[in-house]
């Protein structure tokens, strides 16, 4: 183990997250400043639309890459192979969704809510998205398999070419050429482009057309492995689709239960927070290639102690976090135009949500943990737990305490959650302790 290895992974991982976070800040920016509320509504409500391309093309690469690197070490031809899966799955995936998406995407968004102008800007970024859903989903289905090739830093800079392309294009085609919510949406879609063709040219030049080497092994259609990819990729799908999934039910209940005001309240939180949250996710992705590589080569000992590193560097992340939310409470709702009331109640629930950020550390690298190593049923609990137990929490505290009970309800999942997770590696830990005072056993006996 190395100690070089782990923060070569994990930092670029984090700055390539932080900058997709700060994607939809931007977006909003732009649009706000020159479409308005209309457009900025439409955004939001077209937003889980983009999230679903977005989670696909994430569960499909890092499933895909789990596999590739725990079975294919030393094997330069099983790993030519099952990147060559990954990709015609993304593809697959892309023209389905684009298909599917285009076919249904009108009753979505009346079911999301839209409605008049907010319906048909709503129309125009999604069509554009659809069509351009195989830059969505190689955008992200891609950067995964880079991370297992020990090009960490690489996939940062690709990542980041297309945020810098977004964020340009944005400008250019809203506020210099008014191309309105039509600019936008090409905006969003060539920033991914330039992720996509980057990573896939170089993923074609450097290993799936490169010549020489052993001979390829297997059929490149193994329904078997591909099977595999897929339930691994189930856990990676659901941790990146699980903020999207809270967001609309938090949503939901702040309507029902309380009004406008506290719908703007969570609106500033879920901008600032998200930041914090993809930083974390950048330690477990970053930290995933070291924990399938040490399975592939059988190496415990070191997995254990790059998990260690993973927990602590999380933890301290979600410290920072927690400071830096505290202490810029009353400047944070400035940056967005808040209104004085706002203000005063994001500076009160600002503190409940900082509350949830070191448990929500300890479960995003356990989960990391448990896919990249395919103990795949403790994966599903971590990714789908927190979101399941956001909605059950506001089946019951709203009835109870009222408003206070939906702010409640985000740190309490996020708290069970840990406490699973930590049963589960406790569980794991004993097991295979048995397994290992077991082999001593017998071969003392022998």
């Amino acid at each position: 183990m190395r100690k070089g290895n782990f923060w070569r992974c994990v930092l670029p991982s984090m700055l390539a997250f932080a900058c997709s976070g700060v994607y939809a800040i931007v977006d909003g920016f732009f649009i706000g400043r020159n479409l308005g509320d209309p457009g900025l509504a439409a955004i939001n409500i077209a937003y889980p639309v983009t999230a679903l391309l977005q989670a696909l093309g994430t569960g499909i690469g890092v499933g895909g890459s789990v596999l590739m690197v725990s079975e294919g070490t030393g094997s330069e031809a099983k790993i030519r192979q099952d990147q060559k899966r990954i990709l015609l799955l993304l593809l697959f995936a892309a023209a389905a969704m684009t298909v599917l998406g285009s076919a249904v995407k009108d009753p979505v968004l009346h079911m999301l809510g839209a409605r008049g102008e907010i319906y048909e800007l709503g129309r125009i970024y999604l069509r554009i998205i659809l069509t351009g859903a195989v830059f969505q989903l190689l955008g992200t289905g891609l950067i995964p398999v880079l991370r297992n090739m020990d090009r960490a830093f690489l996939a940062m800079i690709f990542m980041m070419s297309g945020f810098f392309t977004n964020m340009i294009l944005d400008y250019l085609l809203i506020e210099v050429i008014p191309m309105g919510m039509f600019g936008a949406a090409l905006a969003t879609a060539a920033g991914q482009g330039v992720t996509a063709v980057t990573s896939l040219l170089y993923l074609l030049k450097k290993s799936v057309l490169k010549r020489g080497g052993a001979s390829e092994e297997g059929r490149l259609i193994q329904w078997d492995r591909i099977k595999r990819m897929l339930v691994i990729g189930l856990s990676p799908f659901g941790l990146t689709l699980s903020p999207n999934l809270i967001l609309l039910v938090m949503n939901k209940s702040l309507t029902v239960y309380a009004g406008d005001h506290e719908v703007a309240v969570y609106a500033v939180i879920s901008y600032v927070i998200v930041v914090v949250q993809l930083l974390l996710q950048g330690v477990g992705d970053g930290s995933q290639p070291l924990f399938s590589l040490c399975l592939g080569m059988g190496d415990v000992k070191s997995c254990g102690r790059y998990r260690s590193m993973a927990y602590w560097f999380a933890a301290a992340i979600g410290a920072a976090g927690m400071a830096s939310l505290y202490l810029f409470r009353r400047e944070v709702p400035l940056m967005f135009g808040a209104s004085p009331e706002v203000m005063e109640t994001y500076g009160k629930v600002i503190l409940i949500f900082c509350a949830g950020l070191i448990p929500y550390s300890f479960i995003r690298v356990t989960a990391s943990y448990f896919y990249a190593t395919r103990q795949n049923l403790q994966a599903y609990i971590l990714a789908y737990g927190e979101p399941a137990g956001v909605a059950v929490w506001l089946l019951i505290l709203p009835h109870v305490i009222g408003v206070t009970g939906i702010w409640l309800a985000v740190p309490l999942s996020q708290l069970t959650v840990a406490g699973a997770a930590l049963l589960l590696r406790k569980k794991e830990e004993l097991s295979r302790n048995l397994q290992i005072n077991g082999e001593v056993g017998k071969g003392e006996s022998i």
